[in-house]
């Protein structure tokens, strides 16, 4: 099949582009000396260290040297299929069963998992509430970029008795993600994507440079037909107190019926980790489900008041779960979600990576909502 040939691409992308990520590395740099403290956490109350204006400040800063990117090619008309970016990652459904993905979105979320027992004594509950923006830039009519920021704020509630993990591990992890996903389309069958991201995890008065990881995922997919695209990637990623993680990463979307499909996800509505995603999306309709199995793993820095001062906390499982989402208008999506951790593990390691205490839980149920606004 021919190629999509190439638009004219302007001598002033290269120096925009080259400005964007040099703002980006600044904020970076920023970022690592700060306690993630300073950071907003308006539904946690504290010592009044958070502040609101903060959060706009920042996001300000990182999107608006990016804006003019959009001025760096025509806008294309052809359907280059869409573009999943709530979870960073390329989805190339087939065209026609899906509307092109808005240039803005948001979304907030909360989740909800009720005491759940530890193997050894006591019990455990969790809050979870987040919220994500999109934004979304058709550099040319080969070239597409997104933007991402994620704030997640997870409340442990502790009644741990005789616990091998002490009486309050920890009880407010704030997770903070900044992730771009830029894809180009090769020619009608090919596309190239890189998914860098940096992510901060950690407990209120953790040092933000200990806390600090990152990396990307690399790779391409093939589209077989109108219904299937698959494709191999690979994954470079570091870790808190632990060698970087290298790892396969194999795309599939598949169409396999009508108003079914399966593909893999980088975690979307409850789960937070990489997937399997099926979906029932009826033509005509205001609605949709999905089916998802994830596996979870959380891992962040704690502060000098933990069991272990400075060390590493973890909780990971493996979710099953499904959503049910409305759709009333393009603008709004409106998601309910329910399901359960299963082989769950909470690990507390010192401040070297080693391993201090670790418990089980049992099957942990959850319930969450989610409501996500498209301009």
């Amino acid at each position: 099949m021919a190629a999509i040939p190439d638009s004219h691409a302007p001598h002033h992308f290269s120096r925009k582009l080259f400005s964007s990520f040099q703002a980006g590395n600044a904020i970076f740099h920023v970022m690592r000396r700060m306690p993630l403290s300073i950071f907003p956490v308006w539904m946690h109350s504290s010592s009044g260290k958070f502040s609101p204006a903060f959060l706009a400040a920042f996001m300000f800063g990182l999107m608006s040297p990016c804006m003019s990117l959009a001025q760096g090619g025509p806008e294309s008309t052809a359907d280059m299929g869409e573009w999943n970016s709530e979870d960073m990652s390329v989805n190339d459904r087939p065209s026609g069963r899906f509307q092109r993905p808005p240039s803005f979105s948001a979304g907030v979320q909360y989740v909800f998992q009720p005491a759940t027992d530890l193997d050894t004594a006591g019990d455990f509950q969790t809050h979870r509430a987040g919220i994500n923006l999109v934004k979304r830039l058709r550099l040319s009519g080969k070239d597409q970029l997104a933007l991402s920021f994620d704030y997640i704020w997870n409340s442990y509630s502790w009644d741990s008795g005789a616990s091998n993990l002490g009486a309050d591990p920890w009880s407010s992890v704030h997770f903070i993600g900044l992730g771009a996903s830029y894809r180009r389309v090769l020619n009608e069958n090919w596309t190239f994507f890189v998914i860098p991201n940096v992510r901060l995890a950690g407990e209120p008065d953790a040092d933000a440079g200990d806390a600090i990881m990152g990396g990307g995922i690399f790779g391409a997919t093939y589209r077989v037909n109108d219904r299937l695209s698959i494709g191999p990637g690979f994954g470079l990623m570091t870790q808190l107190e632990d060698d970087p993680a290298l790892f396969p990463v194999l795309f599939v979307q598949w169409q396999f019926a009508e108003e079914w499909s399966v593909g893999t996800t980088g975690g979307s509505g409850a789960a937070l980790g990489p997937g399997l995603l099926l979906q029932w999306t009826p033509d005509n309709k205001p609605f949709r489900a999905s089916l998802n199995a994830n596996f979870e793993q959380l891992r962040f820095r704690l502060d000098s008041r933990a069991p272990q001062a400075n060390g590493i906390g973890q909780d990971q499982a493996v979710q099953l779960g499904g959503s049910l989402h409305w759709t009333p208008t393009p603008a709004v999506d409106f998601s309910a979600m329910a399901g359960v951790k299963l082989g769950g593990d909470i690990s507390i390691e010192d401040a070297q990576g080693n391993e201090w205490r670790s418990e089980n839980y049992g099957p942990a149920p959850y319930i969450g909502i989610e409501a996500r606004f498209n301009f």
